[in-house]
């Protein structure tokens, strides 16, 4: 049988150390029921005088002390007891729990893992599914189950350290020096005292009332008629915020005491490669992706106040500069401009022959809710006053709240606004699409065909002469009038596109400063084994032409942490510029925002609903009386 002995790197230098006092060294390992042996510690043959080792421990190797050739030639293993003909040596780093350090078979997901089943795309699941299909193959199982077995053993090597320590006390050596053994027990004593009982205490309810308070507030959001987070964008950051001050005691709780809720627990579906590869027992932890995620919205947070107070300054010292364009773009584009190209559509636009009647007649509606909405709101937001009044509030929200709840304030005044610029465009598309629907159906009436609607089908129809004759009576006059119906539309069409290029532009400004994975690569440039993106072996060769395998983490990729904007894109792309987009557009569809959706992939971090107060209370209280 084949099996694999994992060493750890640091056991070098200690092997060293033993050396020269001239002992011969004994190898002590653990092994469970599926995995390889990882080699625990090193120890003179004397100091296992009197201890015998029992399962799960193993005696690996032996080595003499006047051995002349290097490691690990100097070895003997002794595995042929334990029923293995053959190993292969592993070197690898230890990783430190303490420090975030492991070992990860698969990426690890930076989303919550029944938003990823929820959200999964082709493209979003390529690494993943690709390593779960090679290790699903019958070929592979085993060894997968070894690897995976192999990987939990290492990353908890000091835990099983300290427990051989502790289940063989003549054993035991010291990790920590002095310095920081103080440290440890000036820390125990501080969260002894009653001070910090007491302001524990004070924060634990002063985190529950910001949670009822955000609790309050998404459900006055999202009611079901209206809801406002669908039309406001103002609403949807104020809803992401609820929802994150909402999450972060949870996310506390299964970070500090690795506690586990029922309602948050995801609801995956059994047959799903995600689930497999989210329910996998190969973490040091179970909740350590809370750690990343709950630790990236914190520096988001910061950084959006960050770039709140860059904004802030800005528009504070060009204010008067702002105003004034501002208060002239808004008269010239919303009044004068517009009520200049209303006239013209009426006017034969480019050389082309309008109906005169239809078009005088749309001409004037619109002029007429062009000059109602001026007198209504437009002059007086045109009015620098009060354009200097908006700026104030957006340098107060800006300094207050952070960048992301000026730009959306930004993105509903825009709203407002083009409000006129959005009834132009409906009333348009419906008159459009209702003739490109009734000359279809009367083109199908010449060929003696009918849409049926029911079977969605075209269906073969026998129609009197009376009836062809009205049809084409009707034809032709739809027909005639169709290039007025069509300058109006593609007039106020490419107003709207315009106006939504805008906005989506903006949104996706807010989503990148809300869900940048700003902690996930600073981990990555910091330390990769924080954030594993699977493994590799990589052949190291030694004295004598020795070659080793070395274990190595590979670090998650970067295209992985942007999974989710890859989404988005695509989202954008189908939704707006695509040819099926263009198509809907031609068949006088409506483009409209559809914020709701722009942000489902964006919120793939947080669960769907809060955790109830009372909850919340209890594993609060809990928490703080086994501390």
């Amino acid at each position: 049988m084949l099996d694999y002995v994992f060493w750890p790197i640091n056991l070098l230098k200690r092997e060293d150390d033993l050396r020269q006092r001239g002992d011969e060294l004994v190898a002590i390992g653990i092994k469970s029921k599926d995995s390889g042996f990882v080699v625990l510690d090193i120890y003179p043959v004397d100091n296992l005088k009197g201890v015998k080792i029992r399962v799960p421990y193993y005696v690996i190797g032996r080595s003499d002390a006047n051995s002349l050739k290097s490691w690990p030639r100097n070895w003997q293993f002794e595995l042929e007891k334990y029923g293995v003909d053959e190993s292969y040596l592993v070197k690898f780093k230890e990783p430190k729990l303490k420090l975030m350090e492991f070992y990860s078979l698969e990426p690890l997901s930076l989303e919550l893992p029944e938003k990823v089943v929820e959200n999964s795309t082709n493209e979003g699941e390529d690494l993943q599914q690709n390593a779960m299909k090679l290790w699903s193959h019958p070929r592979f199982e085993s060894n997968d189950r070894k690897l995976r077995d192999s990987i939990v053993l290492i990353n908890i090597y000091f835990k099983q350290l300290r427990k051989l320590h502790a289940d063989y006390p003549s054993l035991r050596r010291e990790f920590e020096n002095k310095p920081t053994l103080l440290i440890n027990k000036f820390k125990s004593y501080i969260f002894s005292t009653k001070i910090w009982k007491f302001i524990r205490t004070v924060l634990y309810y002063i985190a529950l009332i910001i949670c009822a308070c955000a609790t309050s507030v998404l459900t006055i959001l999202n009611r079901h008629i209206p809801q406002i987070i669908n039309i406001s964008a103002t609403a949807q950051q104020i809803d992401l915020r609820c929802r994150q001050y909402c999450y972060f005691p949870v996310q506390y709780l299964k970070i500090s005491r690795d506690v586990n809720f029922k309602r948050q627990a995801p609801r995956i579906r059994s047959n799903s490669v995600a689930s497999a590869l989210q329910l996998r027992d190969d973490l040091p932890f179970e909740n350590y992706p809370d750690y990343i995620r709950m630790y990236n919205t914190v520096w988001l947070i910061f950084n959006d106040l960050s770039f709140g107070f860059m904004l802030t300054a800005y528009l504070y010292e060009n204010g008067d500069y702002i105003v004034d364009r501002s208060s002239r773009f808004i008269q010239w584009s919303l009044y004068e401009a517009l009520k200049v190209l209303t006239q013209n559509l009426a006017r034969n636009p480019f050389g082309i022959k309008l109906n005169l009647e239809m078009g005088n007649f749309l001409s004037e509606l619109f002029l007429w809710v062009i000059e109602i909405s001026y007198l209504t709101y437009i002059k007086y937001f045109a009015d620098p006053e009060n354009v200097k009044r908006v700026v104030k509030l957006l340098i107060q929200t800006s300094y207050t709240f952070g960048a992301t709840f000026t730009l959306a304030l930004f993105i509903d005044f825009i709203s407002i606004l083009t409000f006129p610029i959005s009834i132009f465009y409906h009333i348009s598309c419906k008159l459009y699409s209702f003739q490109i629907n009734v000359m279809v159906s009367l083109f199908y009436l010449f060929r003696g065909k009918k849409r049926n609607i029911l079977r969605k089908r075209i269906d073969y129809k026998f129609f009197d002469l009376d009836q062809l004759l009205m049809g084409t009576l009707l034809f032709i006059i739809l027909l005639f009038l169709f290039p007025t119906v069509l300058a109006f539309y593609s007039a106020y069409t490419t107003l709207r596109i315009i106006v939504l290029a805008v906005e989506l532009l903006l949104e996706s400004l807010i989503a990148l400063i809300n869900h940048f994975p700003l902690f996930a690569l600073l981990l990555k440039l910091k330390d990769p084994l924080r954030i594993p993106g699977g493994i590799y072996y990589r052949f190291d060769e030694v004295d004598d032409n020795e070659i080793v395998l070395t274990l190595h983490n590979k670090p998650m990729p970067v295209g992985l942490m942007f999974r989710q904007y890859k989404a988005l894109m695509s989202s954008l792309q189908t939704n707006y510029l695509s040819p099926k987009a263009l198509k809907h557009v031609l068949k006088g569809g409506k483009v409209i925002m559809q914020r709701q959706k722009l942000y489902s992939v964006l919120y793939s971090t947080l669960p769907d609903n809060p955790l109830p107060i009372h909850e919340l209370y209890d594993k609060l209280i809990n928490n703080k009386t086994t501390d």
